[in-house]
């Protein structure tokens, strides 16, 4: 299902998280800006799609954030 707000405070939220985990795994600096869309899809668990800009430096650059039930700590997800 297509998230309806990329501004919505989950959504960014969301997005955050991601660019940090990303900057702490890849020692990157990168910074969040927004998420431009989304999609959610629950099967057996919730894998959350986002595209997300950031900024590198003084460039402005989109990323694909793919990720599994972050926010509950699922066990199952850690693949």
């Amino acid at each position: 299902k297509s998230i309806e707000d990329p501004k919505e405070p989950h959504v960014t939220e969301i997005g955050q998280f991601a660019v940090t985990e990303y900057n702490k795994q890849s020692k990157n600096e990168l910074e969040f800006e927004s998420v431009e869309k989304g999609e959610t899809k629950v099967v057996s668990d919730t894998d959350y799609r986002r595209i997300l800009v950031v900024k590198y430096g003084t460039s402005i650059k989109k990323f694909e954030a793919v990720f599994c039930n972050i926010l509950t700590g699922d066990p199952s997800c850690e693949k």
